[in-house]
This record gives structure tokens, sequence and C-alpha cells, in this order.
């Protein structure tokens, strides 16, 4: 029953998102932005097309949006391809040009495994995308106050994701863009390197409900306050709620 609870849930959630003109926007939004990362970084085309994972893609809504992902979960779900642990993929090496994970890196207890199975996955010039919730003080006080997930540095590797996968610590991008002495020696392997893309998802997030619930304001207007605060990095500084970067793999020599 409780399995049955969580498959609703996310149903109720990927139904949210693709009959919303903003949340759709905002999904296919961040999937080209890793896509055009991806071609950035290895001087190609708009044409080109990369092969692509996904890793914590439960519900389907990449699914729906990119049918030739390859969807991975550690639950059986809608819009799964199949069901794995991330820290241990049953791929050959250099299969993907992008491996694509949005709010999920900081579910994951053992990240020097994790980056590891990425690294070895990727081809080279692939890039590893991750959206996570960002640090800014507006972010900040809902991730403290009003969210069930922890957002705390010191307890940054102390919660027992191991209870529940569904939890975790929403810190863990601060410490990899900001405060890399914090994390576990050697997290990312030398072939990676770390690119920060900026901040995203601001008010316009806030005041559409996410995918938790619909309200009554205009799609059009978030839309279009989206597009303004796109154009506005130090406002989504303040006023942001995600961040993306990318680990991207070196270039084979010629």
């Amino acid at each position: 029953m409780f399995v049955n609870r969580i498959q609703e849930t996310l149903d109720q959630q990927v139904e949210s998102v693709l009959h919303d003109d903003y949340l759709r926007n905002l999904a296919n939004r961040v999937l080209n932005l890793a896509e055009e990362t991806w071609r950035a970084n290895n001087h190609l085309t708009v044409s080109s097309q990369p092969i692509s994972l996904e890793i914590g893609g439960a519900g389907g809504i990449t699914k729906s949006l990119r049918p030739d992902f390859v969807i991975t979960d550690i639950r059986a779900c809608r819009g799964v391809d199949l069901i794995l642990d991330a820290t241990e993929l049953p791929f050959e090496n250099s299969t993907f040009d992008i491996v694509y994970a949005v709010d999920v890196i900081h579910h994951i207890t053992d990240l020097n495994k994790l980056f590891s199975e990425i690294n070895r996955v990727l081809k080279p010039g692939g890039v590893f995308f991750i959206r996570e919730p960002y640090w800014g003080p507006v972010a900040q006080m809902v991730w403290r106050f009003l969210h069930p997930e922890d957002f705390s540095v010191k307890r940054l590797f102390k919660v027992s994701l191991e209870i529940d996968p569904m939890i975790g610590n929403q810190a863990l991008a601060y410490a990899i863009i900001k405060k890399p002495s914090l994390l576990p020696a050697n997290l990312i392997p030398a072939e990676l390197s770390l690119h920060r893309l900026g901040e995203t998802t601001g008010v316009a997030f806030l005041l559409s409900g996410g995918a938790t619930f619909r309200t009554k304001i205009s799609r059009k207007m978030l839309i279009r306050l989206e597009s303004w605060e796109l154009k506005h990095p130090k406002w989504l500084k303040i006023f942001g709620f995600s961040v993306s970067f990318c680990l991207m793999k070196k270039l084979k020599s010629k």
C-alpha cells in the first residue's frame, strides 16, 4: 500500500508538470541546458544528439519529454527503464554523452563511488549534469523551516540514507561548489572538472506551487517572470531555489 501511495504521488506530480505550461517549460529548459552544455564542451552543432542517462528519474517526467533517454531509479515506477543503484551502473565504459541528475545526488550515501561510476560510463567530452537545492538566503529559510529534508553543512554526512533514501541533506551543492574541503578526499575524479552553470528556479517557481500543488496564478505571467529572473542573475543569487552545475570529462587529446 505504501508503494502504491508513492506511485500515486509521483503520477500526480508528473501530470502536474506535463499539463502545466510553466512547469513543462521549466523541465524542458533544464534538459536543454544539459544538452547545450554537452554540445559546447564538444564543439558540436545543435543537430547533434547525445546518448543520455538519467539517474533518479522516477515518475516519468524526463521519459515523456525525452523518450530516447535511459531512465533509472532505485524504485520500480512509471517512466523508469531500469531499476538500479546509481553507484553500480550495469553499462560499459564510455557509454553515455550525458548523465543527468535533478535533485538526486544529495540522496546518495557513497558519493565517491557514484562519481567514479559516472566517470566510467561517460564518454570523453561527456557531461554529468546536476541540479541541486541552492543555498541563497531565501532558499535556506524554506529548506530549514518549511521542507522535510535537512539543510546543514555541519550535518552534511550524518544523515542515514539507508533508513529512508528519499531524505538527504540539501547543503551538498554548497559544499561541492563553495566548500570542497568539507567533502571526502578525491571525491571528483581527475578526469572530471567542475563547472558552475548558475542559479535557477526563483520566485516564479515558488508562486507556481511546483509539482506539489497548483496555484491559480496565470501560467503566462509565471513564464514571463521566469524569463525576467533568468536575465537578472543577481536577483537569483538572493531568490533562487536551485543551482545547476556539471562535471565535464576531458576530451581525448589528438
